[in-house]
């Protein structure tokens, strides 16, 4: 029809494997290590949370001290993780560690470009094995 606008479709965004899967057991709590590469081959590390039965991947390093984060201490409750070096309290869906869901497919972790803002915003509800 003549005058009307067409809307372009929303872009997708496809999921990304994460390479280099460890998990470690952290005061009793399952907890992953990994790594994305970009299309440039740049690593990001990433620390792979289980808050309410959703994995959730975040940046592995501190925002102020630069160090890796998988030994800090996470409240689930708050979805807060402590980094370890510091103390400092660090919301897991804040903009200094941007969380987002991970999904599991045919045995694999990929992160997903959703935001995760909370429980219930996404995830996979837990890894198997």
């Amino acid at each position: 029809m003549r005058g009307m606008t067409r809307i372009p479709p929303p872009v997708t965004i496809p999921d990304r494997l994460i390479d280099d899967v460890e998990e470690h057991i952290i005061r009793d709590e399952r907890r992953w290590t990994g790594v994305v590469r970009d299309g440039g081959g740049v690593s990001r590390p990433l620390l792979i949370l289980e808050i309410a039965g959703e994995l959730v991947a975040v940046r592995n390093r501190c925002p102020h001290r630069d160090i890796s984060l998988l030994r800090g201490r996470l409240d689930a409750d708050r979805c807060i993780l402590e980094c370890p070096s510091h103390g400092w309290e660090l919301p897991v869906g804040g903009a200094d560690l941007r969380g987002a869901p991970v999904v599991e497919r045919d045995g694999r972790l990929y992160l997903t470009a959703r935001v995760w803002t909370g429980p219930g915003t996404g995830g996979t509800g837990g890894v198997r094995g």
